[in-house]
């Protein structure tokens, strides 16, 4: 097994959590963090996928979901 390379970086926000995608070979991961105090953090607090907008659009979905109980 090879060795992983972080290629590049993005950073968003969605409701108070800051989505950090992460480019990995292959594909992408978007780490999830609170950035309002007292806020839980989800579990798993990474997604993957195979291209960024995937992994982002996953990680936003696991954010409502997290709202939604």
């Amino acid at each position: 097994m090879g060795a992983i390379w972080v290629m590049s970086t993005e950073t968003r926000t969605h409701r108070g959590y800051e989505l950090t995608a992460k480019e990995y070979s292959p594909g992408w991961q978007v780490h999830i963090y609170p950035t309002r105090g007292g806020m839980l953090k989800p579990a798993p607090d990474y997604v993957s996928a195979q291209d960024k907008e995937a992994a982002f659009k996953r990680a936003m979905l696991l954010i409502d979901a997290h709202f939604s109980k």
